[in-house]
C-alpha cells in the first residue's frame, strides 16, 4: 500500500512537471523555486496530493503573489490549507494571450469617376462644373 501511494505521488509530480513545461511563461522555474523555498513541505504536499490538475497554475500564482504565499504558509491546519488551496485553484488561470490585431481593411481608391462628369468633360473639354 505504501508503494502504491508513493507511485501515485510520483505520477502526480511527473504530470505536474509536464504541465508546467507547457505553460507559456518564461519565469515558471523561478516562481516554483520561490514556492519550494518559502512554502512549508506540508502545504506543498497538500497541493500535490489534493489538486488533480492545475497544480502548476497554483504554484505559479503562489510564486508571483507574496501575500497569497504568506497566507498559505501561515495556515498550519492541513484541512484549512487544503481549503485555501482549493480557493486559489478556482481563481487562477493564465491571462489570455493578446490577440494580434486584425489586418486593416484595404484602402479603397477611386478611379472609376462619375459617369456624368466624364461625359461632360468629353463634350466640353476645359469646362468646369461649379
Amino acid at each position: 500500500e505504501q508503494r502504491d501511494y508513493q507511485s501515485k505521488i510520483l505520477k502526480r509530480l511527473e504530470d505536474h512537471k509536464q504541465r508546467a513545461a507547457k505553460l507559456p511563461v518564461k519565469d515558471y522555474a523561478e516562481m516554483e523555486e520561490v514556492v519550494r523555498n518559502e512554502v512549508p513541505v506540508l502545504q506543498r504536499e497538500i497541493l500535490l496530493r489534493a489538486a488533480d490538475e492545475g497544480t502548476e497554475l497554483i504554484a505559479y500564482a503562489l510564486g508571483k503573489n507574496e501575500k497569497l504565499r504568506q497566507r498559505l504558509t501561515a495556515e498550519k491546519d492541513p484541512i484549512r490549507a487544503a481549503f485555501l488551496l482549493g480557493q486559489i485553484s478556482q481563481k487562477v488561470k493564465l491571462a489570455p494571450k493578446p490577440k494580434t490585431a486584425p489586418k486593416p481593411e484595404p484602402e479603397v481608391k477611386g478611379g472609376a469617376g462619375n459617369a456624368v462628369t466624364d461625359d461632360f468633360s468629353k463634350r466640353f473639354p476645359g469646362a468646369i462644373i461649379e
